[in-house]
């Protein structure tokens, strides 16, 4: 599907996202589950289950909206810090027995003393880095830098074939230390298959207002305020250098590198990292809706964790995911969206509109 779309693709359930928990053991800057808020991703959170449990789990997965699938789901464990959870290999032995792609993203804090539990059943791990040690352990935490270095180094001496995958995310505080933090991962003399530098996710309070006045019936909520959208803190010229060096580096260790958005100069860096967010002439389509559900430790479903989460699409523990995913809440969101040209006003800075460019 491309930005100009004009009627709506198939509806078909392709990726399954699971809350395996509702705690989390960091406190990122600029995550709204990290400070402790009831607003964005951290809303499916309030009141729900600690963790999912293995009954759940394997009630979605024997489900026929996953089961006669061919091929079969990818199955995400995203929310909120999978390794915390006691029974997550069992949990992702279920899914990846029933021949799914097992999908995992994780702080690393956990990493290397759950590696050897999760390894045989996971076929992609995310390790979120923020920078280098100093600037990722205030963000994050102290002792997360050096805990996630030891953490990715176990996983690929268990797992040579695993792919994994860095990501780190563009705010003021970590703008200056990309090319620092890549060459710092290229001299641990580990493979990674992927180094992701990806645009900070948010909606400000102009676009929420925006959005809410347009959009009544499905409310968003702003994300985690602070410092991390003081936007003017960031040297977009700098950035924009370290991004175009890159572009051009060739890693030792490092197979690709991946820019989500494909951000190319200053300029483009400036218009996206606005308060206002106005849609960008290229980035605007979401077909996120058509193809993924998300699913807290109570059963709540939703489109993706960063999706309007005040709507809640139906429970799982009592419904059929037909019933949900093809329901009368789901569709009319869908309708809603195509009319609105696949972009809703509280869209224009989520992972759903940002297409990832890997070099």
């Amino acid at each position: 599907m491309t930005p100009t779309q004009t009627s709506a693709p198939q509806t078909e359930l392709t990726h399954l996202i699971i809350y395996a928990n509702a705690i989390c053991n960091a406190h990122c800057l600029m995550c709204d589950v990290g400070r402790e808020s009831d607003i964005g991703i951290a809303r499916p959170l309030v009141g729900a289950p600690r963790y999912m449990s293995l009954a759940l789990l394997e009630k979605l997965l024997d489900d026929p909206l996953v089961t006669e699938r061919t091929p079969r789901c990818n199955v995400y464990f995203v929310m909120t810090e999978p390794l915390l959870t006691p029974h997550l290999p069992e949990m992702l032995r279920a899914a990846k027995e029933r021949g799914h792609a097992v999908f995992l993203t994780t702080n690393g804090l956990l990493l290397e003393k759950r590696a050897a539990e999760i390894a045989p059943y996971i076929d992609n791990i995310q390790i979120s880095l923020d920078g280098p040690e100093a600037v990722h352990d205030a963000i994050r935490g102290p002792g997360f830098f050096r805990a996630a270095l030891k953490g990715l180094q176990a996983i690929r001496a268990l797992r040579p074939d695993v792919e994994l995958v860095i990501n780190t995310t563009i705010f003021n505080r970590t703008a200056p230390t990309l090319t620092e933090l890549a060459s710092i991962l290229d001299d641990l003399g580990v493979r990674i298959d992927m180094f992701k530098v990806q645009g900070l996710d948010y909606v400000s309070g102009p676009m929420q207002a925006r959005h809410n006045a347009c959009y009544p019936k499905i409310e968003q909520s702003a994300s985690t305020e602070g410092d991390v959208l003081d936007f003017d803190a960031i040297d977009f010229d700098d950035l924009a250098r370290q991004l175009s060096e890159l572009r051009d580096w060739k890693p030792r260790n490092i197979d690709s590198i991946g820019f989500k958005p494909p951000f190319t100069s200053a300029d483009e860096l400036r218009s996206y990292y606005t308060e206002n967010g106005d849609k960008h002439e290229s980035w605007h389509t979401c077909l996120t809706p058509f193809v993924a559900m998300a699913v807290n430790t109570a059963g709540e479903c939703f489109f993706h964790i960063r999706c309007f989460n005040g709507y809640q699409l139906g429970n799982a523990s009592t419904q059929p995911l037909a019933a949900i995913f093809h329901g009368h809440k789901a569709n009319d969101f869908r309708r809603q969206l195509t009319e609105s040209d696949f972009c809703f006003p509280a869209c224009t800075r989520c992972c759903g509109v940002n297409p990832v460019d890997r070099v």
